[in-house]
């Protein structure tokens, strides 16, 4: 989340490397949300103590 209010600033970065931000936190953002799915939470439960 940091990245995408660093990459807002303007004139902070060149125009690749905002891009370049944009896309690696999505894809994080998406890698993420399926690792905390419902699914992934079911396979890979808690240890009972």
């Amino acid at each position: 989340m940091i990245t995408l209010v660093m990459a807002a600033i303007p004139g902070l970065y060149p125009v690749w490397m905002i891009t370049e931000q944009i896309v690696f936190s999505l894809i994080m953002i998406g890698v993420g949300d399926f690792l905390t799915s419902d699914h992934m939470r079911e396979v890979f439960r808690k240890p009972e103590s």
